[in-house]
């Protein structure tokens, strides 16, 4: 989940030390690469798509237009992340293109544009807030619900960064120690996403 956050870093470094342009363009460049991310990642599971052979024999995406429609046709972008990734893509255009205003509105630019990729990476990747893909509950840990777990977004990007548990688990450690998951033995049987919550409040609760 953490990719990118080297290069985020570094952007918001620029940013803090008055190098607004190199923030600006840094932002956009970094948001050009999610989107080039999430395509090839994805790509070969939306082969039966009219997308697919719009992107399939390229290895990467300066159209914009192009990799968010793309992305959004495929259910991969959240609806409210296509539209921030619009307006960072006007940002964009503003200041790659030759505009004289530039010279004069940098750090402006760059603190939308830094702000639109903030929300674009938390909405998007962020298990924190509830999204569709997760169980809603009243705790601040996130489980992938059922249905979403086939979902190439899903399966691609979020549960390989996830561990499999049973709703009695606890985690030790954090900070500055790895997380170690302990888990029990349960019966072999299914339960449904609510089941699992029940049970783990009740765990959290006891």
């Amino acid at each position: 989940m953490a990719f990118h956050n080297r290069f985020f870093r570094q952007a918001r470094t620029a940013f803090i030390a008055g190098a607004y342009y190199p923030a600006l363009t840094a932002a956009c460049a970094l948001a050009e690469r999610i989107l080039n991310h999430l395509i090839l990642a994805l790509r070969d599971d939306f082969r039966a798509t009219a997308q697919y052979k719009t992107v399939a024999r390229k290895d990467s995406f300066d159209n914009w237009d192009l990799a968010i429609d793309t992305l959004h046709a495929w259910d991969v972008l959240l609806p409210s992340v296509v539209e921030q990734y619009r307006h960072l893509r006007d940002v964009r255009h503003r200041a790659l293109h030759f505009n004289p205003e530039t010279d004069n509105n940098d750090r402006s630019l760059a603190l939308r544009a830094l702000g639109l990729l903030t929300d674009i990476v938390r909405e998007q990747f962020s298990a924190i807030e509830q999204r569709p893909r997760f169980i809603p509950h009243k705790t601040s840990v996130a489980f992938v619900r059922k249905e979403f777990e086939a979902k190439p977004f899903v399966a691609r990007v979020i549960i390989p960064n996830c561990r499999l548990v049973g709703p009695r688990h606890r985690l030790k450690g954090g900070e500055t120690t790895p997380w170690i998951v302990e888990d029990e033995d349960y019966p072999d049987v299914e339960i449904s996403d609510e089941e699992f919550i029940t049970l783990f409040e009740e765990r959290e609760s006891g």
